[in-house]
């Protein structure tokens, strides 16, 4: 059955265990004294961040109709049918950094030999054995949890959050609406006619890079309770 792992930033408490259990299911060995001092230098492939004074968990979304697959000129990016997820394939990979720029949520980086450093793959594997993602094993607060979908979901990876924009607050700099890589925020910007922008929820993908810009700290992040 298809599943999200969902993300619940408000009882994350940044201690990177997900980061700890996810490199070491991907290293050779998958003994941490032997991962540590190995080649190559084993990588998670999820990244706690800070946003503002919360941690937040973030990872591949895993998209149906995902943009960095359609932007690889290389099939270094496939959706995998089986495991409902994008894989990727470092051996197709020419650097291109055509999928990083695509990405809306900015979850794939550069590594040092100008491929991508690494990817989620939703421990594939694991999950196929009956096991569960070993960030979602990891995590000792219930800050990633798996959530059984009955329908093949957009988003593999879904947040319990939603951003708004503090009308009060926002001086309509227009750094977040650059910054959306989906054109979700409405406002002008300017020496004239400024106009305290908003976001447009129907188009919002909740990446986060408002919030991260705006330099009034107007972008606010709403959690959702949840039991």
């Amino acid at each position: 059955m298809p599943f999200v792992i969902q993300v619940n930033a408000g009882r994350c408490t940044g201690c990177k265990s997900c980061e700890i259990a996810c490199a070491l299911a991907h290293s050779k060995t998958k003994e941490l004294a032997a991962a540590a001092v190995g080649e190559p230098e084993i990588q998670p492939r999820i990244d706690v961040r800070k946003m503002g004074e919360m941690a937040v968990p973030v990872q591949c979304r895993h998209c149906e109709d995902a943009p960095c697959e359609k932007a690889c000129p290389n099939d270094a990016l496939r959706r995998d049918a089986a495991a409902q997820a994008v894989i990727y394939d470092p051996e197709r990979c020419q650097g291109t950094n055509a999928c990083m720029s695509a990405c809306p949520y900015g979850v794939l980086e550069e590594g040092p030999d100008g491929h991508v450093l690494t990817k989620c793959d939703l421990c594939a594997e694991q999950v196929e054995a009956g096991g569960s993602p070993a960030c979602v094993s990891a995590c000792p607060t219930g800050a990633l949890q798996i959530v059984d979908m009955d329908d093949t979901v957009s988003h593999r990876v879904r947040w319990l959050v939603d951003f708004v924009i503090d009308k009060d607050a926002c001086k309509a700099c227009g750094l977040c609406k650059k910054a959306c890589p989906v054109e979700a925020i409405e406002g002008k910007s300017g020496k004239k006619e400024k106009t305290p922008h908003a976001i447009d929820e129907s188009k919002c993908v909740r990446c986060g890079r408002c919030f991260d810009v705006c330099p009034f700290d107007s972008v606010r992040m709403n959690w959702q309770k949840t039991e």
